[in-house]
C-alpha cells in the first residue's frame, strides 16, 4: 500500500501490526517511512526511534532516519545515521 502511494492505509496497517506485535522492528521502520512520505518528519523520527528500541542493529532504521534528518535540516545527525547504516552493512 505504501509503494501504491495509498499512504492513510499503509499507516493504519502497520499500526495494526504494531498492536500485535508491539517489538516488530519491520513494522515500525515501515510507519516511519509512511509518516516521512507524508511528510510528518517529527513523528516519523519518534518511530524510528521505537524501532531502534526494537532492533538496535537493522541497518534500514539508520538509513531511513537519515533521510528523514536530513528534511529537518539535522545534517550532521543524518550522516552519523548513514555511518551506522553502512558500519551495519548497508550500502
Amino acid at each position: 500500500m505504501h509503494n501504491l502511494k495509498r499512504y492513510e492505509e499503509a499507516l493504519s496497517a502497520y499500526e495494526q501490526a504494531l498492536r500485535l506485535n508491539p517489538n516488530d522492528a519491520l513494522a515500525y521502520t515501515g510507519k516511519g517511512a509512511v509518516l516521512h512520505s507524508l511528510e510528518r518528519y517529527e513523528e516519523a523520527l519518534k518511530v524510528y526511534e521505537q524501532a531502534l528500541r526494537a532492533n538496535p542493529n537493522y541497518a534500514l532504521i539508520y538509513s531511513n532516519m537519515s533521510l528523514t534528518l536530513e528534511c529537518l535540516g539535522r545534517n550532521v545527525e543524518a550522516e552519523q545515521a548513514r555511518k551506522k547504516a553502512r558500519q551495519l552493512g548497508l550500502n
